[in-house]
């Protein structure tokens, strides 16, 4: 009987979960991103793991490390937006770096992928340490868990780097005699690590942000009046869909100057600021004992109960039905 690999049942996973991952993100059928990138090839690195370690195949073990280190550039340009000339030269140098060392002393592939991976990573939680403004695509209701989605793909980074000197040290002890346990055992944490980052963060994909000159103190005022204005006059912050890219193209406002308007003038970040007056908004329909919560969460710009009752809680100090229970 024909037995399949564990990783052959990882690429079906991840293939579905690409498509679903379209079918929510509401891309256009045309519109090929990084996301997409990502998903493609860890699913192709899945399929050449279970021909190579399932049954044997030697040419899989030349591209496996080839294609492993393509994984690391696309995740960091999955939450950077970099523009594509840019993302082939992340992706080209440490391709033709692995290749060339494959070529002539492979014992050191077994340095050099940890060590891009493990570099990437580092990129990747510096991206995360710069604040919002640099997540300008991310939904403004669903930011804490955008970022949440980037450090688990550190996380995600950081463990691979991990099973790999693992399988490294298992080649030079025992000849790879527990590499298959040690593949599902990292395919399986990884799947259900990206799984997660998946519902985190990526509910719809935005157009990439241009790159913006910095923010002139002096105007920051000025700035913050001009968002507000039209943030309410035009009930931006109802949109469900609203990001830091898009308020800036609706206010003519650049998203970094945006972001450091308002934490200068509120002393919070956008998207505590956007949600509070959701939630201001919320209170006012509340306040009709007929309205249905449920409804009130999507009327107020919110997409998920979760998030509504979180940022509730965070402005009001207490839950909505117990808010309304006070009310009346």
């Amino acid at each position: 009987m024909l037995l399949i690999p564990f990783p052959f049942l990882t690429t079906a996973v991840l293939l579905v979960a690409w498509i679903a991952l379209r079918a929510v993100a509401r891309l256009p059928s045309r519109a090929f991103s990084y996301i997409d990138g990502f998903f493609v090839l860890a699913a192709a690195q899945s399929a050449l793991l279970g021909l190579r370690h399932g049954y044997g195949w030697a040419p899989a073990g030349v591209l496996l490390p080839v294609t492993a280190v393509l994984l690391p550039p696309l995740a960091l340009a999955c939450f950077r937006h970099p523009p594509w000339r840019q993302a082939l030269m992340w992706h080209a140098v440490p391709a033709a770096l692995v290749a060339l060392v494959s070529l002539t002393v492979v014992p050191l592939l077994d340095v050099l992928v940890p060590l891009i991976y493990l570099g990437f990573a580092a990129m990747l939680a510096a991206h995360g340490l710069s604040g919002e403004s640099n997540l300008t695509w991310a939904r403004l209701g669903d930011m804490p868990g955008s970022q949440l989605a980037l450090w688990m793909m550190v996380a995600v980074l950081v463990f691979s780097t991990i099973a790999d000197v693992v399988i490294a040290i298992d080649f030079a002890r025992t000849r790879g005699a527990n590499v298959g346990a040690i593949v599902m055992v990292a395919q399986s944490v990884t799947l259900v690590s990206v799984c997660l980052i998946i519902w985190r963060s990526v509910p719809r994909i935005d157009q990439p942000a241009a790159v913006e000159p910095p923010p002139a103190n002096g105007d920051l005022a000025a700035d913050f009046d001009t968002v507000e204005r039209e943030l309410r006059s035009r009930e931006l912050h109802l949109d469900a869909d609203l990001n830091l890219q898009r308020l800036a193209r609706k206010t003519g406002i650049p998203a970094k100057r945006v972001s450091a308007a308002v934490n200068a003038i509120e002393g919070m970040n956008v998207s505590q600021w956007v949600n509070r007056l959701r939630i201001e908004h919320a209170q006012t329909l509340l306040a009709d004992p007929d309205r249905l919560v449920s409804d009130v969460i999507y009327d107020s710009g919110f997409n998920t109960k979760s998030s509504f009752n979180r940022e509730f809680r965070r402005v009001a100090g207490t839950t909505p039905s117990a808010w309304r229970r006070a009310q009346s």
